[in-house]
Protein backbone atom coordinates (compact mmCIF):
# COMPACT_ATOMS: atom_id res chain seq x y z
CA UNK A 1 0.00 0.00 0.00
CA UNK A 2 1.53 3.35 -1.05
CA UNK A 3 2.08 5.93 1.63
CA UNK A 4 0.28 9.21 1.19
CA UNK A 5 2.18 12.35 1.79
CA UNK A 6 0.82 14.47 4.61
CA UNK A 7 1.98 17.65 2.83
CA UNK A 8 -0.75 19.25 0.78
CA UNK A 9 0.03 20.89 -2.53
CA UNK A 10 -0.72 24.60 -2.56
CA UNK A 11 -3.79 25.67 -4.49
CA UNK A 12 -3.61 27.75 -7.65
CA UNK A 13 -5.14 30.69 -5.78
CA UNK A 14 -2.48 30.58 -3.07
CA UNK A 15 0.27 30.33 -5.71
CA UNK A 16 -1.10 33.36 -7.55
CA UNK A 17 -1.50 35.18 -4.25
CA UNK A 18 2.13 34.44 -3.43
CA UNK A 19 3.25 35.68 -6.82
CA UNK A 20 1.27 38.91 -6.35
CA UNK A 21 2.82 39.41 -2.89
CA UNK A 22 6.29 38.73 -4.34
CA UNK A 23 5.64 41.18 -7.18
CA UNK A 24 4.49 43.80 -4.69
CA UNK A 25 7.61 43.25 -2.58
CA UNK A 26 9.79 43.48 -5.69
CA UNK A 27 8.11 46.73 -6.69
CA UNK A 28 8.63 48.16 -3.19
CA UNK A 29 12.31 47.14 -3.33
CA UNK A 30 12.69 48.84 -6.72
CA UNK A 31 11.20 52.02 -5.29
CA UNK A 32 13.60 51.84 -2.34
CA UNK A 33 16.51 51.45 -4.77
CA UNK A 34 15.27 54.46 -6.74
CA UNK A 35 14.96 56.47 -3.53
CA UNK A 36 18.51 55.56 -2.54
CA UNK A 37 19.79 56.44 -6.04
CA UNK A 38 18.15 59.86 -5.80
CA UNK A 39 19.49 60.42 -2.26
CA UNK A 40 23.01 59.53 -3.42
CA UNK A 41 22.73 61.83 -6.44
CA UNK A 42 21.50 64.71 -4.26
CA UNK A 43 24.38 64.31 -1.78
CA UNK A 44 26.93 64.17 -4.60
CA UNK A 45 25.35 67.22 -6.22
CA UNK A 46 25.35 69.15 -2.95
CA UNK A 47 29.05 68.44 -2.37
CA UNK A 48 29.90 69.43 -5.92
CA UNK A 49 27.88 72.66 -5.71
CA UNK A 50 29.59 73.76 -2.48
CA UNK A 51 33.04 73.03 -3.91
CA UNK A 52 32.12 74.79 -7.12
CA UNK A 53 30.81 77.84 -5.26
CA UNK A 54 33.98 78.22 -3.20
CA UNK A 55 36.14 77.75 -6.29
CA UNK A 56 34.17 80.30 -8.28
CA UNK A 57 34.41 82.83 -5.47
CA UNK A 58 38.19 82.52 -5.23
CA UNK A 59 38.54 82.55 -8.99
CA UNK A 60 36.37 85.67 -9.29
CA UNK A 61 38.66 87.59 -6.93
CA UNK A 62 41.75 86.57 -8.91
CA UNK A 63 40.21 87.33 -12.28
CA UNK A 64 39.01 90.73 -11.06
CA UNK A 65 42.53 91.64 -9.98
CA UNK A 66 43.98 90.52 -13.31
CA UNK A 67 41.37 92.51 -15.25
CA UNK A 68 42.08 95.68 -13.28
CA UNK A 69 45.78 95.17 -13.98
CA UNK A 70 44.99 94.66 -17.68
CA UNK A 71 43.04 97.92 -17.77
CA UNK A 72 45.96 99.82 -16.28
CA UNK A 73 48.38 98.09 -18.65
CA UNK A 74 46.28 99.30 -21.61
CA UNK A 75 46.16 102.77 -20.09
CA UNK A 76 49.94 102.96 -19.82
CA UNK A 77 50.73 101.23 -23.13
CA UNK A 78 48.13 102.85 -25.39
CA UNK A 79 47.76 106.25 -23.76
CA UNK A 80 43.97 105.95 -24.05
CA UNK A 81 41.65 107.52 -21.51
CA UNK A 82 41.13 105.22 -18.53
CA UNK A 83 37.39 104.88 -19.19
CA UNK A 84 38.07 103.51 -22.70
CA UNK A 85 40.43 100.91 -21.28
CA UNK A 86 37.76 99.79 -18.79
CA UNK A 87 35.14 99.72 -21.57
CA UNK A 88 37.32 97.58 -23.84
CA UNK A 89 38.17 95.07 -21.12
CA UNK A 90 34.52 95.02 -20.01
CA UNK A 91 33.38 94.30 -23.56
CA UNK A 92 35.85 91.43 -23.95
CA UNK A 93 34.80 89.91 -20.62
CA UNK A 94 31.12 90.27 -21.55
CA UNK A 95 31.66 88.45 -24.86
CA UNK A 96 33.54 85.69 -23.06
CA UNK A 97 30.70 85.43 -20.53
CA UNK A 98 28.10 85.11 -23.30
CA UNK A 99 30.09 82.29 -24.93
CA UNK A 100 30.40 80.52 -21.57
CA UNK A 101 26.65 80.92 -20.96
CA UNK A 102 25.79 79.38 -24.33
CA UNK A 103 28.08 76.43 -23.58
CA UNK A 104 26.58 75.99 -20.09
CA UNK A 105 23.02 76.02 -21.43
CA UNK A 106 23.87 73.25 -23.92
CA UNK A 107 25.41 71.16 -21.14
CA UNK A 108 22.45 71.78 -18.80
CA UNK A 109 20.05 70.57 -21.48
CA UNK A 110 21.87 67.21 -21.51
CA UNK A 111 21.25 66.54 -17.79
CA UNK A 112 18.68 63.85 -17.04
CA UNK A 113 17.58 63.35 -13.42
CA UNK A 114 15.42 60.28 -14.10
CA UNK A 115 16.96 57.13 -12.56
CA UNK A 116 17.14 55.19 -15.84
CA UNK A 117 18.21 51.82 -14.35
CA UNK A 118 15.33 51.85 -11.89
CA UNK A 119 12.79 52.83 -14.53
CA UNK A 120 13.97 50.00 -16.78
CA UNK A 121 13.87 47.48 -13.91
CA UNK A 122 10.32 48.51 -12.97
CA UNK A 123 9.23 48.22 -16.61
CA UNK A 124 10.73 44.72 -16.81
CA UNK A 125 9.04 43.71 -13.55
CA UNK A 126 5.69 45.07 -14.73
CA UNK A 127 6.05 43.21 -18.04
CA UNK A 128 6.88 39.97 -16.26
CA UNK A 129 3.89 40.37 -13.94
CA UNK A 130 1.65 41.14 -16.89
CA UNK A 131 2.72 38.04 -18.82
CA UNK A 132 3.09 35.55 -15.95
CA UNK A 133 0.58 36.60 -13.29
CA UNK A 134 -2.15 38.02 -15.48
CA UNK A 135 -1.77 36.17 -18.78
CA UNK A 136 -5.42 36.76 -19.76
CA UNK A 137 -5.04 40.53 -19.50
CA UNK A 138 -1.73 40.49 -21.39
CA UNK A 139 -3.28 38.45 -24.20
CA UNK A 140 -6.31 40.75 -24.44
CA UNK A 141 -4.02 43.83 -24.44
CA UNK A 142 -1.96 42.39 -27.28
CA UNK A 143 -5.12 41.47 -29.18
CA UNK A 144 -6.44 45.05 -28.97
CA UNK A 145 -3.24 46.48 -30.51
Amino acid sequence: MPLRSSVQKPSIASLIGGIVVDAKNLFVQELLVAKEDVRHDIMATKTAVVALGVSIGILAIGVTMILVALVHLLYEAMAWPLWQCYALVGLLVTLLGIAALIFARKKAAEVNFVPERTVEAVKEDAGWIRTHVMPDKAASTRARR
